[in-house]
């Protein structure tokens, strides 16, 4: 099978695209390498793309192409001819999206209607997976969340990916192509190279600056190691019962912030706290989400709860020499 996935570089589409390779299917990494960053990249972050690149994209096609270059986009979808599309290129931040708004709808909107705009015109491809976000439901009004519990966004990063959802099955139902909607959450793992959270909390343990929790606002999430969303999106490309259907793609497993540093303080003892200022009242009240859809009609088994998970990234980033090169 032929697979396209868009944001191919990107963390989760570098593991994704390592397993589709895996399985024999022949892979185009659709990138454009900014990785959203503004200045020349530090040594650990080059050291991550080096890594997503030569190994984890070793076998796959690499194309440097933006998703708001539709004419380049357009030539490498018709010489290509992908059986299954996988959308990941997006701008990756709540906060990036909420202080750069016209960005964000050109990446998160502008990118996905040309995209959807030459799949219609693609016979060829059969279907078309989309990356969404556990930020479309805003506050969880239930715990856990199932796929089909109030969608109510709170910030522009979550309005725009549930825009996403509607143009998807509005695009492509006049043309009979499957799709998959695929929700995750706090995704973190080897070569995050956003400074989200799990990101954040780890590096600065290792180079030993205080990790800073809001302690008026201990914010749960159901974090996901990378490689259990990998598997979640290979299922949503290959398997057949993904078609038609919008699926959690977690651990299915919420943790509060607190948590999160008692279990990085298990491998890394010397870590420090300090209170947190930062304005994130545009975050959502999350919790679990519900995975039993995915497990009942994929198989999605996802193996990684957060100490095991935890205890593989900080050895990643030692083998990577964080504490040498620095993190700025």
């Amino acid at each position: 099978m032929k697979v396209l996935v868009t944001g191919g570089a990107g963390l989760i589409g570098s593991h994704l695209i390592r397993r589709l390779l895996n399985d024999g299917h022949e892979v185009v990494a659709l990138d454009d390498f900014t990785y959203s960053y503004t200045g020349k990249p530090s040594a650990s972050i080059m050291h991550d793309i080096n890594v997503r690149v030569e190994v984890l994209l070793k076998g796959a096609r690499i194309e440097r192409c933006s998703t708001m270059e539709k004419t380049k986009m357009r030539n490498i979808f018709m010489e290509f001819k992908p059986d299954v599309v996988c959308h990941l290129a997006a701008i990756p931040l709540v906060t990036v999206a909420t202080a750069h708004v016209e960005s964000a709808f050109n990446s998160l909107s502008t990118g996905l209607v040309n995209v959807l705009e030459i799949m219609r015109d693609s016979p060829w491809t059969k279907r078309f997976v989309y990356a969404s976000s556990s930020m479309t439901y805003g506050n969880f009004e239930m715990d856990p969340m199932p796929e089909d519990g109030p969608q109510k966004p709170l910030n522009i990063y979550g309005g725009l990916k549930l825009a996403g959802e509607v143009l998807t099955k509005s695009y492509l139902y006049p043309t009979g192509m499957e799709h998959v909607i695929v929700r995750p959450s706090a995704v973190y793992g080897p070569t995050d190279q956003h400074r989200r959270v799990v990101q954040k909390f780890c590096e600065n343990a290792l180079i030993g600056e205080p990790v800073l929790v809001k302690a008026a606002n201990d914010h749960i999430m159901d974090f996901t190691y990378v490689e259990d969303i990998a598997q979640g999106f290979h299922l949503a490309c290959t398997h057949a019962n993904a078609a038609g259907e919008a699926f959690n793609m977690t651990f299915g497993a919420a943790r509060r912030l607190t948590e999160l540093v008692d279990v990085i303080k298990e491998y890394e003892p010397s870590i420090q706290t300090a209170s947190d200022d930062i304005d994130d009242s545009d975050r959502p009240t999350r919790g679990t989400l519900s995975v039993e859809k995915a497990r009942t009609m994929l198989g999605y088994a996802p193996e990684w709860p957060l100490e095991r998970g935890i205890k593989s990234y900080l050895e990643y980033m030692r083998g990577a020499e964080y504490l040498n090169r620095g993190v700025a």
